[in-house]
């Protein structure tokens, strides 16, 4: 895995995950979304299954709760990465791709987990993957999607170069470490290639997803997804301003202390809040809830989770 990128870029993964917190926070509705897909394909009670690309090994788990009587795999170029993750589940097996010693065909299962966006050669990364899977096996894959129609993709049209097409798709202000946001057409062209079609697709974060996980977020997030500063004209700086001020009005409501702090005499002003906090709170989660039942088929999200299967294996 380590030749999808540089060293310089490997090493500033591992400084993450040794400063504690990256890729660990994964909310328990996002697990349940993985572990429905995964049922969904309906595979055999045992099997091999790899977590390419697993971190902490957080999706690794989900994974085993999924397939209860599959052998589980987790792979990370970042040695800290699976340092932790063994600390963290020592009952599963975790592995650096230099330790994962395997034959071609070795999996039933490929899974990844916010991979495909962080590897600078998607193809090489895609050329192992395929490996690894056996000739009638599967690959599930979740990851942002660039789809058109999402909140944060109309949002990017407010922007100059909002989307920029430069680094494959990539919506302005995401994490520099994403260096492509795919499609679900140009990921099934990709994996096309390898004989695989997809088989299941779902997606969120159409509109009332996008909107939770920015008023839940750090402020930067906010400040840097409602900038107006590079808008595409005075009306859409006026959209994008309006909208920071919302957004960071439902923010401060859902979780006041970024800005009013720890201290004593904010105290008082939190307690005040805390029951407009857990209302809001709550009615954002059934908001959430409502839109993935609804509208988990529906392209028009920002992140999804494909599943695919190997033609010959539909035969």
């Amino acid at each position: 895995m380590n030749e999808y990128l540089s060293n310089s870029y490997a090493e500033s993964y591992d400084a993450r995950y040794a400063e504690g917190g990256y890729m660990d926070g994964w909310e328990p509705a996002k697990k349940r979304r993985v572990q429905e897909i995964i049922r969904q394909l309906q595979l055999p009670i045992t099997g091999r299954a790899l977590d390419f690309g697993c971190g902490r090994g957080v999706f690794t788990v989900v994974l085993q709760e999924a397939l209860p009587g599959w052998e589980i795999v987790g792979s990370d170029f970042s040695a800290k990465a699976i340092e932790l993750a063994r600390q963290a589940h020592p009952e599963l097996h975790f592995h650096t791709p230099e330790s994962l010693e395997l034959q071609p065909g070795s999996f039933d299962l490929v899974f990844t987990h916010h991979v495909l966006e962080h590897v600078t050669d998607l193809r090489a990364a895609l050329d192992d993957m395929n490996e690894m899977v056996k000739p009638e096996g599967h690959m599930v894959h979740t990851l942002p999607c660039g789809n058109p129609g999402s909140f944060e993709y109309d949002l990017c049209l407010l922007r100059r170069n909002g989307i920029n097409e430069a680094a494959e798709g990539r919506f302005y202000y995401e994490d520099p470490g994403h260096v492509r946001r795919l499609t679900t057409a140009q990921l099934d062209e990709h994996l096309s290639s390898y004989g695989f079609q997809r088989r299941l697709a779902y997606f969120m974060n159409q509109r009332w997803g996008a909107l939770d996980f920015m008023t839940r977020s750090v402020p930067s997030v906010i400040h840097d997804v409602a900038d107006p500063s590079d808008a595409v004209d005075s009306g859409a700086a006026r959209t994008l301003r309006r909208l920071r001020t919302r957004l960071r009005i439902v923010a401060f409501i859902r979780n006041p202390v970024p800005v009013v702090g720890r201290r004593k005499p904010a105290l008082a002003l939190r307690a005040l809040l805390y029951p407009c906090t857990l209302a809001l709170n709550a009615w954002f989660s059934r908001k959430v809830e409502a839109e993935w039942a609804a509208r988990k088929s529906d392209p028009r999200g920002s992140e999804m989770f494909l599943a695919y299967s190997r033609v010959s294996a539909q035969r």
